[in-house]
Parts: C-alpha cells; structure tokens; sequence
C-alpha cells in the first residue's frame, strides 16, 4: 500500500527536521506477496544499510525505526527481528497510527467502521492481503500486542502517535499501555480531531497539528541520534 512516492513528503520532513539520513525500504505489496515476505525484505535493507554503512556515508552504530500505519506494524516487527538477530542498537522508535493487533478488533474499530477515510473494511482487506489463509494471527510479529513480556521488555523507547478519528486508535494506545507496563519509556500522543495518515495525506499534512506531530517525533529522531 505504501512506497518511497506515496511517502516522499512525509520522509523529506522527517529528514529536514532531523538532520538525519532516513532509508525508505522498498518491499513487495500485498497480496503478490504475504508474511512473512515484506518483514524479511525489510530486515535485508537493514541489514545491507549496516554492512555497507562506510559506503553509504552514515553511521549505522545505532538507529531509530519510524512507520506509519502498516509501517508501524513493520517497525515493530523489525525490532523484533533486530533483537533477535543480533542487529544494530535501536535507540529509540515513532510510530504513527501503526497496526498492532491482527487477532482482534477494539472498540474503535465500531466508533469508526465507515471512516472518515480509513475504514473497517479497508482494514479487513489488507489483513487478508496480507496474512495467509491459516496464519496463526496471535504470532508476536503479526499482533505486537500479544508479545510476552520479555519482548515488549526489549523493545526501544517508544513515542506512539494515534490519530483521534480512526479505526486503529484503540489499538495504537492499547499497545503503548503494554510496553509501559513493561517498563519501556513510552510516550502515547493523541492528535484529536485527525483522520489516518492525516502526516502524510497532502490535504492535511500542512495543519497545525501534522506539523507539530511530524516536529515531535523529528526531535526524538535527533535526540536519538545525536543528542541534541
């Protein structure tokens, strides 16, 4: 559903706020592709960046990992992954409105079945498009929320920004609530009044409110990252 064009704005803000490099990994969209694919594809882009990082002209000793929506998802499972494999340090994570529970749907899922924008059955659509049939969804990589404790315990400072009208809103702060239980530094945002995707959607990535979000987590990249 996404790439480097529909989110070339959105990644140039990140960019210029930041002051830091920012890699867009292509991957392969559903459903000609389906998980484990697109998360494998990822991880190989992050794991060429930190290879070839001399090459390239950044520093890859540590990084922060951004997504938005289905990004977010990907984000999640990246760090996972990273964890798991042996990866650079993640120093810090953004996540906007991002997916996080594939085995349930909450309460926001009803307050906002028909949108504005996203709606249920848009969401419905990508869930099939993208897990195959027989998929056990409870898996940690496809619904982050159900991780055990020890990996939402290792998962890197997080700012979780949801959107006030949307379907995965719930979700969003639910699963900030858990990786605050488990001890991670976790700031959960609430833009009010914003429909999905408001940083990046062209009719709304100008408003007050996508511009200080999109600053906010700019400043938690460069803090990251290079400390002030």
């Amino acid at each position: 559903m996404c790439s480097p064009n529909t989110h070339d704005n959105l990644v140039r803000d990140l960019v210029r706020e930041s002051g830091c490099a920012i890699a867009f990994p292509y991957y392969t969209p559903g459903p000609e592709a389906q998980f484990p694919v697109q998360f494998e594809e990822a991880y190989a882009t992050i794991a060429y960046i930190v290879a070839n990082s001399s090459t390239l002209g950044v520093k890859a000793d540590k990084t922060v990992f951004l997504g938005d929506s289905v990004g977010g998802h990907m984000t999640l499972a990246m760090s996972n992954l990273v964890a798991e494999r042996g990866g650079p340090k993640v120093a810090y994570q953004v996540l906007f409105y991002p997916v996080s529970d594939l085995s349930r749907e909450s309460d926001t899922y009803k307050s906002f079945e028909n949108g504005p924008y996203l709606t249920r059955k848009t969401m419905l659509w990508m869930k099939d498009a993208f897990v195959p049939k027989g998929s056990d969804v409870q898996h940690y990589l496809l619904s982050p929320i159900l991780m055990s404790k020890a990996q939402a315990a290792r998962q890197p400072p997080s700012l979780i920004i949801v959107a006030g009208v949307d379907p995965l809103r719930g979700e969003g702060e639910n699963f900030g609530h858990e990786l605050q239980k488990a001890g991670v530094e976790t700031a959960i945002f609430r833009a009010d009044g914003q429909v999905h995707d408001f940083a990046m959607l062209e009719a709304t990535r100008k408003s007050p409110t996508a511009v200080a979000t999109v600053e906010l987590a700019a400043l938690k990249v460069r803090k990251a990252l290079i400390g002030s």
